[in-house]
């Protein structure tokens, strides 16, 4: 449950017989909310938007006319509400282990930097206009940016950023969503959701206990390898963590790696050789002794300019240099010399390398000014890295 919010008291003050004072003073209040948070929404996607959503999930026993979603414009101009929506007008969905979810389409839910709010009425008699103005905010979510509104239930409260977005690229029936597995919002990660769900848990989300409580998860790129790093906070009849990785054709399992067995939590590693190409996307899935599993966190390891680009030497140079490339994937790629302006001096290589393919590149630095320079690779995919080198006489 979520609580504190304020009211105002009124202050009378009385000395030697005569009012000095009179005002309000503001007081904080224990207020028990129930536990809501925004699942999933969909607001942008390739040509005209569609099938625009928002999904609630809510914990225990709530009415559905005490709690609304109240959105918020974030341009600049405006940091107001521009539409607001009862629970009650929502869609009832699945309810999963105490989990129930509610849907509504919402046509016209806005690009970002934009908010979503959640407001609750906590003593059931504010009506709805008084519910969206000033009534408790339970959570205030933003995506493509955090603001601070100045009107209804969220004024003067700074926005979480998902850190998630959609764009006009994104493919049609997509959406925004948590994933993982728990009973609590701070259970889940946000996270691109390849097709929405409203109204049913999200894929790669599990409602329930927790027998894996999750801590980080980094990813650390090692030339052509990359090491998944992980931790978790607590564990219990936990078997172990199978380690996926997204290609083309689906989701692929690399490994099995096996619980510490430690209930007060653990550090894993493993290592992916050989990447065919960056970036690359990871999951964990999480297996407990009785053979279910759910999924954790997702990640991704991108292209880093140290294993795409080696160390030129010699470095300071004064006659010649080199250094060597190594291709991240399939595809054309060219390397010049800038100066500190970023102009280019020389393409010192442009071909076609397969995944993984070398080269030794050659810098003549006799006829170059002394100075610092830049020498940077970039692929037709977008890859990209640069390093330094100084020519001195």
């Amino acid at each position: 449950m979520n609580s504190i919010t304020t009211h105002y008291a009124f202050l009378l003050l009385i000395v030697a017989g005569s009012f000095v004072h009179t005002g309000f003073v503001q007081q904080s209040v224990h207020v028990q909310v129930p536990e809501a948070w925004i699942n999933e929404f969909h607001y942008d996607d390739v040509g005209a938007d569609s099938l625009e959503f928002v999904e609630i999930a809510v914990t225990g026993e709530v009415d559905p006319e005490r709690l609304a979603v109240v959105l918020y414009n974030g341009s600049p101009s405006q940091l107001k509400v521009y539409a607001t929506h009862a629970l009650s007008t929502f869609e009832i969905g699945t309810n999963e282990d105490g989990v129930q979810l509610y849907a509504r389409l919402i046509s016209g839910l806005q690009n970002g930097p934009d908010a979503l709010a959640i407001c609750y009425d906590e003593d059931g008699e504010a009506g709805f206009e008084t519910l969206v103005s000033s009534g408790v905010t339970s959570q205030f979510l933003s995506y493509e940016g955090a603001f601070v509104p100045v009107d209804g239930c969220a004024a003067g409260h700074l926005a979480t950023d998902v850190g998630v977005e959609e764009t006009s690229s994104s493919p049609e029936g997509s959406s925004i969503g948590l994933e993982g597995g728990g009973t609590s919002y701070d259970d889940f990660t946000w996270t691109s959701m390849p097709a929405s769900t409203p109204g049913t848990a999200n894929a790669g989300q599990t409602f329930g206990p927790l027998a894996v409580r999750m801590g980080e998860l980094r990813l650390v790129v090692e030339h052509r390898d990359v090491r998944l790093e992980w931790t978790t906070v607590s564990e219990r009849d936990h078997a172990g963590f199978h380690v996926e990785r997204l290609v083309r054709a689906g989701w692929v399992d690399l490994g099995f790696v096996a619980s510490h067995g430690s209930e007060a939590g653990a550090q894993y590693t493993f290592v992916d050789r050989h990447v065919p190409q960056l970036p690359a996307t990871y999951r964990l899935r999480l297996v407990a002794t009785d053979g279910s599993s759910e999924y954790g966190h997702t990640a991704v390891a991108q292209a880093t300019g140290s294993s795409m680009l080696g160390a030129a030497h010699p470095n300071p140079a004064r006659s010649v240099s080199h250094f060597l490339v190594t291709a991240w994937h399939r595809g054309h790629y060219r390397v010049t010399l800038n100066d500190v302006l970023g102009r280019e001096i020389v393409e010192l290589l442009s071909a076609t390398l397969e995944s993984g393919a070398s080269r030794l590149v050659v810098v003549e630095t006799a006829t170059l000014s002394p100075g610092a320079y830049f020498y940077r690779i970039r692929s037709d995919r977008g890859a990209a890295a640069v390093g330094r080198l100084t020519v001195v006489r």
